[in-house]
């Protein structure tokens, strides 16, 4: 039973950039919805992107933590390049 839990809010300016960075990670969390370090819960809240992590450990809730900003900060740096005039 998980007795770690972190709750990550992100609030955009854009609802559509939220709503595309939710689709970018949101499989992710569906695919992987209960590992043997835990589950993830990904939902939109009007402009805001919440993560749920619940983990067995500190060490699996820090990996997790990890593993979906990274994931995150990739998606919008992609998004950032592709809307950029060099782009």
């Amino acid at each position: 039973m998980p007795s770690h839990t972190a709750v990550i809010r992100i609030a955009f300016q854009d609802r559509k950039l939220a709503s595309t960075l939710y689709k970018a990670i949101a499989p992710d969390a569906e695919e992987r919805e209960v590992t043997p370090k835990g589950t993830v819960h990904v939902s939109l809240a009007e402009d805001t992107l919440v993560i749920l992590i619940k983990a067995k450990d500190l060490a699996g809730l820090r990996a997790m933590i990890n593993s979906y900003l990274r994931n995150l900060m990739a998606a919008k740096k992609s998004l950032d390049s592709l809307l950029s005039p060099q782009g």
